[in-house]
């Protein structure tokens, strides 16, 4: 007989590959859809898809190295930015409203930025790890796409700023938002735990986010007393996919004496279909129906 737990890996694995298809929305159809800028006021980005090339980039306010590119960011767009569609794309990953718009004011940032909230934008660009580059030509071919500010990136962008093309016909775009898609085919009866996290959670937030990198620590340490104590629920730990591989994961087991089920969501299949946006977070399901969620640790 098969153990509920290897049942469970299992079916998230299957899961995982099988949802990639259908939360692997089109960036460009993303873009369609309707946005409201950090203050408040809606962003007509429709109205340039098909128009002019699209220049995203994607940050988080605690990532050193988005820190260093800002300024390159905000001289790109003062340099090209009537020619090109910019947008300054907050990830959404334990920020605030107050510290994503201190980062605009600390690099006077004018182009326009969104928080990516439901994470649907950085679904759609296969986020990875920010920094994250998007070029967009005018019929929505991708050009560029990477965590690097480099010469081929300049290149494009002044090569994309003269180029007058005819405008692309575009297509209605259909968008499976977080929730909306099959849940993943988990063990249906019973008691699950499903703890969110990120290998780098405690050590890369240390010195900007002290608070966060406790939480982190904390939560780790919350996570194995839970599991102590409910021998009979089905508990996973989860790993994002953000900067880590599989040998991030096996380090992090190691250093934290995990002795439990793990997954690296390579898709981000699990975390956009959960809506993760806080690290750690931990589920508590019940018979497939989730009903409780823990952020503070």
């Amino acid at each position: 007989m098969t153990h509920p737990a290897k049942k469970l890996i299992t079916a998230i694995t299957m899961a995982t590959v099988l949802s990639q298809s259908a939360v692997a929305i089109e960036l460009y159809d993303a873009l369609a859809l309707p946005m409201t800028n950090v203050e408040g006021n809606a962003i007509t980005l429709n109205a340039m898809l098909g128009k002019r090339p699209i220049y995203i980039k994607f940050w988080a306010s605690w990532c050193a190295p988005c820190n260093q590119q800002m300024p390159h960011f905000q001289q790109t767009y003062e340099l090209h930015g009537e020619h090109i569609q910019f947008l300054s794309v907050n990830v959404d990953i334990n920020e605030s409203q107050t510290s994503v718009k201190n980062m605009i004011e600390k690099y006077r940032l004018t182009m326009p930025t969104v928080r990516d909230s439901e994470g649907l934008l950085a679904q759609a660009a296969d986020l990875r790890g920010t920094p994250l580059h998007v070029l967009l030509d005018h019929n929505g071919h991708l050009i560029y796409h990477s965590h690097e500010v480099t010469q081929q990136l300049d290149q494009a962008l002044a090569h994309l700023a003269d180029n007058t093309s005819a405008p692309a016909a575009l297509k209605t775009p259909t968008v499976i938002e977080p929730g909306q898609a099959t849940p993943p085919a988990f063990v249906s009866q019973g008691k699950q735990a499903l703890f969110f996290t990120a290998t780098w959670c405690e050590w890369y937030l240390a010195d900007k986010h002290p608070q966060q990198s406790k939480n982190c620590i904390a939560g780790q340490h919350y996570f194995d007393q839970w599991v102590e104590k409910n021998t009979d629920a089905n508990s996973l730990l989860i790993a994002s996919r953000l900067w880590s591989n599989n040998d991030d994961l096996d380090a992090y087991k190691e250093k934290y004496r995990v002795n439990y089920n793990t997954h690296l969501d390579d898709t981000n299949a699990l975390f956009f279909h959960y809506g993760i946006r806080s690290l750690p977070t931990l589920l508590i399901l019940e018979n497939g129906q989730e009903i409780s969620r823990k952020t503070a640790f």
